[in-house]
């Protein structure tokens, strides 16, 4: 559908058909686009007017033609689509007569404001830096990657297991029955070891002298080193 309502001193767009394919509101008194979805349109000539912002504008890639000719651009503001669609046109080389008219015409210098383009979260970004003969930039808003919240893992218990805790029971029981075992038999060696110790000593009663062997005392009944209480005094 075509709609050109050029000079009609038109200040607003508030009943523009939403399914136009091609817009020509030149030589008017719109001083402010926004928030219309025109990613249906091919042909947009706003050229003429005291258009101030163009903004919040949805364009796509069916766009052939834009025309803002001799306006009073200050704001520029897009979401990323619709920039890279404005930004592919090549510009326009001024044929009215052409079969189809195509590309971008713009002669005035456009600086978009950077810090409001940041407090709403945009980009500035250059329009047509490779051909254009004036600066353009228009804040590009990008959309923002939301990253999913953490995943808390809770561990989970589990009760006791009956057969485990019989086994752990019987073992440590076993190994204590071990332990008591081994210590029985160290003190039954211990004291044999001991009586034996008694049993030598005995058997070497009175040798004061290692070197004269276990049995020499016992074999020399008269040796001046044995002491017989029984026996009569010698001189």
């Amino acid at each position: 559908m075509t709609r050109a309502i050029q000079a009609n001193a038109i200040q607003d767009l508030n009943y523009l058909p939403t399914n136009l394919t091609f817009i020509n509101l030149a030589r008017n008194k719109l001083e402010q686009i926004s928030n219309l979805d025109w990613r249906h349109v091919t042909f947009i000539r706003l050229s003429t007017n005291p258009l101030t912002t163009f903004a919040f504008v949805k364009l796509s890639s069916d766009l052939e033609y834009f025309n803002c000719n001799d306006c009073a651009l200050t704001n520029i503001t897009l979401d990323l689509a619709s920039f890279e669609a404005l930004n592919s046109l090549s510009p326009w080389d001024g044929n009215e007569n052409a079969d189809t008219i195509t590309g971008y015409a713009i002669n005035k210098r456009v600086s978009t404001d950077t810090s409001k383009c940041n407090s709403i979260g945009g980009i500035i970004k250059p329009l047509w830096a490779a051909s254009s003969k004036y600066s353009i930039t228009a804040c590009v808003i990008v959309p923002t990657t939301t990253l999913p919240p953490p995943t808390t893992i809770v561990p989970t218990t589990h009760s006791p297991d009956p057969i485990n805790n019989t086994a752990m029971i019987v073992g440590i029981s076993v190994g204590v029955v071990g332990v008591i075992g081994i210590a029985g038999a160290l003190v039954i060696l211990r004291r044999r070891q001991i009586r034996s110790e008694l049993d030598t000593l005995q058997t070497n009663f009175g040798n004061t002298d290692p070197s004269l062997g276990t049995n020499y005392y016992a074999m020399n009944p008269d040796h001046p080193d044995n002491f017989h209480p029984s026996a009569p005094y010698k001189t």
